[in-house]
């Protein structure tokens, strides 16, 4: 007899299926608990999909999940999924984190390459984490805790309100407006007509159209009385809020963390909340759990949880509801639409973000003398119908003298891109701006154009790569396959974004 979901610790069992032939869904979910994400209805939809092969308790072994890749077609967990592996799994589908966010893990541009879908459960915890945020703002405005706090000690300050201030009619800030940024935007707007968002990854026309005022982050600080930080740490923003931000705030202003503590300079928050120049809600840490040594347990004018903000019990079972819902969609053609996306775009940043210091993946004493010419030779032998052509190909090359011939450097051009300006130009062709004394264009006619990749975006730019082509790419033994070239970029991105957020 299979044992129930329910009772399993450690022990894996496949669950009654009508749809044993159509694959196998493999679990891996700690540190989440089955019963906790999967409620009995839910349990239910999940097995008519195909053979559940349930496992809980602790994480699986290689060996697990190495037996059922081959007839998995979906992965729910935080399984590592190198390209190995996915040569592997032929048959997957799709992959949900269900402990809702991006790890660096995964190869996210081969899954990408292939079609499958790499999705976060991320979106539950938006209302929770909006509505505590709100909370604490309003807590730090009017002083709520602290005089809770006083009067119990009979310490209480009776009617002194004196630097107690209200939300209705003052600007607000949301620095990132991701899940969260949009959950709390509702909720801010019976305070507030004048509310201030900065996402570099949003476009401000896009911001405009939700009435909010796009701003950059030195007038979010500067304008706000509120501001909430919510941006996802990337190798570019760590640590890139920090005394100037806090200095540049009206006196007694309210700074909201809870997103990821590494995205401020922590020690210069608690020091400006110190000096009484902010209040400081904070719900995020450089270490957690909180050691009990931390300044930030004693520093005065702040209001501090454990992380906490999402951890509502209410929340639990929507995980397995989203990740239900996205592949009964997947299985049946259709696009993803409640999980959120990795977005090779980003998630390349924010993974890299999350390795230690000290343990980037590019080989000491690695040798980039040949870099320019492997760049060429990956973007010269892209498939033409390669996802990553799916807007064209990458838009720039870094212009280097030397592979260009002596015609086309006395044309002006350092690069091998496609004819130069004098060439009759309809409108399949694109100027490439690369930087040379002319201009290059590329031309746009080729099949991904037809809508073979619609869900799909041009995963890698070439031209953010700079000069850095790591080792690992270079050792690829076959540049002309569609998979190896995708793993390569992505490759790069990562290592790319690595040394230059160090």
């Amino acid at each position: 007899m299979p044992v129930p979901a329910s009772s399993l610790s450690g022990q894996t069992s496949p669950m009654p299926s009508n749809s044993h032939d159509e694959g196998v869904i493999l679990l891996d979910p700690f540190p989440r608990r089955i019963d906790r994400i999967f409620d009995e209805p839910t349990k239910r939809r999940l097995e008519r999909l195909g053979r559940v092969i349930w496992h809980d308790g602790s994480p699986a072994t290689p060996e697990h999940i190495d037996r059922h890749l081959p007839d998995a077609i979906a992965l729910i967990g935080q399984s590592p999924l190198d390209r190995a592996r996915l040569d592997r799994a032929p048959r997957l589908r799709a992959v949900f984190n269900v402990e809702s966010n991006f790890l660096p893990n995964i190869d996210y541009a081969e899954c990408h390459c292939r079609g499958i879908p790499v999705l976060s459960t991320a979106p539950v915890y938006a209302q929770p984490v909006a509505e505590m945020v709100l909370g604490m703002a309003l807590s730090l405005a009017r002083r709520m805790h602290e005089a809770d706090a006083a009067l119990r000690v009979g310490k209480e300050f009776k009617g002194d309100n004196h630097d107690s201030f209200l939300l209705h009619g003052k600007p607000l800030a949301i620095v990132g407006f991701g899940n969260v940024g949009r959950a709390l935007l509702p909720l801010l707007r019976p305070f507030s007509r004048e509310i201030l968002v900065h996402d570099p990854w949003i476009h401000p026309a896009v911001l405009r159209n939700l009435d909010v005022l796009p701003a950059s982050l030195d007038d979010c600080f500067a304008r706000a009385r509120v501001v909430f930080i919510l941006a996802a740490v990337t190798a570019e923003n760590t640590a890139r809020i920090g005394r100037r931000h806090f200095d540049s705030m009206q006196k007694g202003g309210v700074v909201i963390l809870a997103s990821r503590a590494e995205i401020v300079n922590f020690p210069e928050l608690l020091a400006a909340a110190s000096s009484g120049h902010i209040r400081a809600g904070i719900d995020v840490w450089p270490e957690e759990p909180v050691p009990s040594g931390e300044p930030g347990r004693n520093t005065a004018n702040t209001l501090i949880q454990a992380h906490r903000a999402g951890s509502v019990p209410e929340i639990q079972p929507l995980i397995g509801q989203l990740v239900v819902d996205d592949l009964e969609a997947i299985l049946s053609g259709l696009p993803p639409q409640r999980c959120q996306r990795a977005m090779l775009e980003t998630v390349a940043s924010c993974a890299a973000s999350r390795l230690a210091p000290g343990r980037s993946p590019i080989p000491a004493g690695t040798d980039f003398s040949h870099e320019n010419s492997l760049c060429r030779r990956l973007w010269r032998h892209q498939p033409r119908g390669c996802a990553a052509n799916a807007r064209g190909r990458p838009r720039a090359m870094a212009a280097e003298p030397g592979p260009a011939s002596p015609r086309r450097q006395r044309e002006g051009h350092s690069c091998r891109h496609s004819r130069p300006r004098g060439h009759a130009l309809g409108p399949a062709w694109t100027r490439m701006g690369c930087g040379c004394a002319v201009d290059c264009v590329r031309s746009r006619r080729h099949p991904a154009r037809s809508g073979a990749f619609p869900e799909d975006r041009a995963p890698v730019r070439l031209h953010q790569l700079g000069q850095r082509i790591p080792e690992a790419a270079r050792a690829l033994p076959d540049h002309r396959s569609n998979s190896a070239i995708q793993s390569a970029l992505g490759i790069c991105a990562a290592q790319d974004r690595l040394r230059t957020g160090a």
